[in-house]
């Protein structure tokens, strides 16, 4: 009965029951280092009291006593939500007992605000409870935030569920993998990972076992880095596999905006560089003050781009380096024009020309003929009558030589193989300007301020479409024609497929000669001795820059822009990223069209009756 009296004076002292509780780890790593490893938190919590006598204050006596602990989720009633009885040795009225040792503790048990119940032996609960505060929530913050393996953060937040700043030089987060991901981030609305205001890289990977980064199914951009200060944008080193994968992008694949250094660098991946599948817009967007996508490999491609519906690299502005094609490879041409003697005789007056892959045609406008060279040495492989009269410009489809002729009001169909006349069909007022696009012939007719398209297999018009006036000149860029209105001092934007014009865009004064550089649009202004570079997308003027006098014809080699200076006997190379000029090259009297085989420049000599190769 004494014992029993004891026990139920002690369960009367509740109030004076004095309730400590400390984590085990009252201090955990103060920093991750590279080396630093990951500690597993024990699921307990530290509890110490102290019993005395209600009347007396003195403690009780040493022995070892039964006591019962419950947390609950109330401070009166409820069910208990975890609970555990133990034996605890009290000596000089203190004890002290790691809760969770014989039951362990889980984060579920601790759901907003918690209270701890203590009775002992068979007498009921003390009251009041006391609430569990904010030092047993270590626990949780081991186990629920991501400090331990299998661990997560749920909740609604507008406002991060996880925040890390570190004001000292060192990372703010650090994730390593030996066969995983070294970190993954994901989002349904917005952005996976976003990085801004970088002092250093945005984010940096580096020596991954597989992929450096990758991407899938994103809402939005792949991958956007914005705002990066003075180091690169993305960089990812040492990629077992490959550096950046993105797989069905929203929007854009990667977009790299603003970076200091390098938009995007990736070095030493074992596959791609950088992968982008099924982006909704760009597979890869980059501007910066510098390059804005630099490539190199030691043993594959320095860029590869693919497209199975539209241009698999599409540039505006700048957008071309020096640099030699394939052809002047094999031939061993690492110098400049040639200005020696290549000069091939053709018919009377030539003027138009074109190449059909293996020859050069020369159009002899008072001769009505047209002269068939062989482009590797200018052999005359034949010589064909036209009806005329004045024949003046020539466009092969790949198989059919298309000639206009400019008094005649029609144009003339030949085989190239074998210069077989196939036809000659009725078209507009003194028809000028040819060009392919693929599937149809379009031709300008000067007289009549119009274009026609002309289905190759009979000659007949498909569509008719007004365009400025005096049209001259005709160039396809993939997906629009483009024409010169000579006396309007424009050029006409127009949707191949449809005949729908899509721009008219100011030039300079009597523009006359269009090629294309495979992104933007160049024009001859022959009363302004210059020329004009548009951007092909939408027609903005990217710069005007002075050549000879009388420019008329253009043409593009893949690098450079030449044009053909008809009062000054000569040829202007232009560099196609910036217009500064490469060379300017003597020719034959009167010079007036220019094409490209691959290799080398072909120029009319309208005085000379000669053409010139360079």
């Amino acid at each position: 009965m004494k014992a029993r009296n004891l026990i139920l004076a002690i369960a009367t002292l509740g109030l004076l029951v004095l309730l400590g509780v400390v984590p085990l780890l009252a201090d955990g790593p103060r920093g991750m280092g590279p080396e630093a490893v990951a500690v597993t938190v024990p699921p307990m919590i530290n509890y110490q009291g102290a019993l005395a006598d209600p009347v007396t204050g003195v403690p009780i006596a040493d022995d070892s006593y039964t006591m019962t602990f419950s947390l609950y989720g109330v401070p009166v009633g409820g069910t208990a939500s975890w609970s555990e009885t133990r034996a605890v040795t009290v000596a000089g009225g203190y004890f002290s007992v790691l809760l969770g040792r014989v039951s362990p503790l889980t984060t579920g048990v601790f759901t907003g605000t918690t209270y701890l119940g203590v009775k002992v032996g068979t007498d009921t609960e003390m009251t009041p409870r006391q609430q569990v505060v904010s030092v047993a929530y270590a626990l949780q913050a081991g186990e629920a935030n991501s400090l331990a393996p299998g661990s997560a953060i749920v909740g609604t937040s507008t406002s991060p569920l996880l925040s890390i700043a570190n004001g000292g030089t060192g990372a703010g987060l650090r994730g390593r993998s030996v066969g995983g991901s070294g970190g993954y981030f994901t989002s349904t609305s917005s952005y996976g990972i976003q990085v801004g205001s970088a002092g250093q890289d945005g984010v940096w990977v580096e020596t991954a076992g597989a992929n450096g980064y990758r991407i899938e199914n994103a809402a939005g951009n792949g991958f956007y880095a914005r705002g990066t200060i003075g180091q690169d944008g993305f960089r990812v080193k040492n990629a077992g596999g490959d550096g950046l994968h993105v797989v069905v992008a929203g929007n854009d694949g990667v977009e790299v905006q603003s970076a200091g250094l390098y938009g995007l660098r990736v070095r030493s991946a074992q596959l791609d560089g950088v992968r982008v599948d099924v982006a909704a817009n760009y597979g890869g967007r980059f501007e910066g003050v510098g390059g804005g996508l630099y490539g190199a490999s030691t043993n594959g491609y320095g860029g590869y781009f693919r497209s199975s519906t539209s241009h698999a690299l599409v540039t505006e502005e700048t957008s071309l380096l020096r640099g030699p094609n394939s052809k002047q490879i094999a031939l061993l041409k690492w110098y400049e024009a040639n200005e020696a003697d290549n000069t091939f005789d053709t018919g009377i007056s030539p003027e138009g020309l074109c190449f059909d892959g293996d020859h050069v045609w020369v159009v002899n406008s008072n001769a009505n003929t047209i002269t068939k060279l062989r482009a590797s040495d200018g052999l005359v492989a034949g010589t064909y009558s036209v009806p005329g009269p004045f024949p003046n410009r020539a466009a092969c489809d790949g198989k059919y030589v298309w000639v206009s002729n400019r008094f005649g009001g029609s144009v003339t169909k030949l085989r190239a193989s074998d210069g077989t006349n196939l036809g000659t069909f009725n078209v507009g007022d003194s028809p000028n300007g040819l060009a392919f696009d693929g599937t149809a012939v379009w031709v300008a007719n000067e007289l009549d301020g119009n274009v026609m398209k002309l289905r190759p297999v009979d000659g007949s018009v498909l569509v008719t479409v007004t365009v400025g006036a005096h049209p001259r000149e005709i160039a396809f860029d993939g997906s629009a024609i483009w024409v010169t209105n000579e006396f309007s001092d424009t050029v006409t934007k127009i949707q191949a497929h449809t005949g729908t014009v899509l721009g008219t865009y100011n030039v300079g004064d009597g523009p006359t000669g269009i090629a294309f550089d495979g992104a933007n649009v160049w024009v001859s202004n022959r009363n302004a001795n210059t020329v004009t570079k548009l951007r092909g997308s939408d027609g903005t003027l990217l710069g005007t820059y002075a050549v000879g006098s009388d420019p008329i014809g253009i043409a593009f080699d893949g690098f450079n822009i030449w044009v053909v200076n008809h009062g000054s006997d000569t040829v202007t190379e232009l560099r196609a990223y910036d217009g500064a000029v490469v060379g300017t090259y003597n020719v034959g009297s009167e010079p007036y069209s220019v094409c490209f085989d691959g290799a080398h420049i072909w120029v009319t000599n309208q005085h000379a009756n000669t053409a010139s190769k360079l």
